[in-house]
């Protein structure tokens, strides 16, 4: 089989390699054929540090570095009052000091070498406004911003850098939590569409894409992981060919569908973001799903409302019922469906 992924004999770095999603990254890319080394705190690594940042880096000698990947992250949920001085710089120390330590001496090594991949582990609490995650998601809304910035700066040297924000996955961060907190867990779910944590493997398969030969034209992104890595590839393969920055959500179950109208509304002011995918299930406010339409037609932001399978399942049912008995339940008024499908055909032209 071909290696798609170009990654055979690649020389990758993971800050944090030696945590449940970096161990889980490890196995990834060594599967894929790259050589990996560890920087992290169980391997004697002071990545807090700017003087910790160059030790660790030090010993990995002159060798290029193709890939670097930082997943270092720490969480103490409380509200922002109960905060001490030594936790808040605790967590900005390992969340970003340590990216941009470690940055700062990576990418120019990546550009003088002819190019060469960063990838970032955000969080949705980087774009959310949760309770009881003030300087962890302060870190992650700066983590997002130095993406941004870093991209900017390296592209025309052949360096790409992109973020991936991962919803809540099981990891030990999470296991961590739950252990102190056990009435949180079914609170917690009820906010994932698939109402279970995501796997380890439906973010390193979007880690080795961005990592990959077949990413080169991707920088800049923050990618939003809600609840399928292989969704999210193939969106990022589709704004690959087509050069297009964009934010990916998905939006299946009664919950969310509540609020697609406003999410679409803010991505639409988010300047970063040039097209929306959501997956969803039905429209249940269409009113208010036109408005965000049309607004996002104004800002020339294009949607793709992509049904998921329970509203496949009902078209097929619908399909199997008679014609004459459809004729005794259709309603003169157009259904939600179809005014939102007509408001999506005209955001997309």
């Amino acid at each position: 089989m071909p290696d798609w992924l170009g990654l055979e004999n690649k020389r990758v770095v993971i800050a944090g390699g030696a945590g449940t999603l970096g161990a889980a990254l490890v196995t990834g890319y060594e599967d894929a054929g790259a050589q990996v080394t560890v920087l992290d705190l169980k391997n004697g690594d002071d990545l807090s540090t700017a003087d910790g940042c160059r030790a660790a880096l030090a010993k990995l000698g002159d060798e290029a570095i193709d890939v670097f990947v930082h997943c270092l992250g720490i969480n103490n949920r409380k509200p922002i009052e109960d905060y001490s001085d030594d936790e808040w710089d605790a967590i900005v120390a390992v969340n970003l000091s340590s990216a941009f330590y470690l940055i700062r001496a990576i990418a120019p090594r990546m550009r003088d070498q002819g190019g060469g991949r960063i990838i970032l582990f955000s969080s949705v609490a980087g774009r959310s406004g949760h309770k009881l995650h003030g300087p962890y998601a302060a870190t992650k809304g700066a983590i997002n911003q130095l993406t941004r910035v870093t991209a900017h700066e390296y592209a025309e040297h052949g360096v790409t850098v992109n973020a991936v924000a991962p919803g809540y996955m099981d990891t030990e961060l999470t296991r961590a939590y739950l252990d102190a907190n056990p009435d949180k867990r079914e609170a917690l779910v009820n906010l994932i569409p698939a109402k279970r944590f995501g796997a380890l493997q439906e973010v390193v398969g979007p880690v080795l894409f961005l990592s990959s030969q077949q990413a080169g034209f991707i920088t800049g992104h923050v990618g939003v992981v809600f609840q399928s890595g292989g969704t999210f590839q193939f969106w990022l393969q589709q704004a690959s060919l087509r050069g297009l920055d964009f934010s990916y959500a998905v939006s299946s179950g009664n919950e969310l569908d509540l609020d697609l109208a406003d999410y679409i509304s803010f991505l639409v002011d988010d300047p970063h973001t040039r097209m929306i995918a959501c997956m969803v299930e039905g429209i249940r406010r269409p009113q208010a799903f036109m408005a965000a339409a049309a607004k996002a037609l104004d800002a020339r932001k294009p949607i793709i409302l992509v049904k998921s399978g329970a509203a496949s399942s009902a078209r097929r049912r619908r399909r199997a019922t008679p014609a004459r008995s459809r004729a005794t339940t259709r309603s003169s008024t157009p259904s939600a469906g179809a005014t939102a499908s007509s408001a999506v055909r005209r955001s997309t032209t």
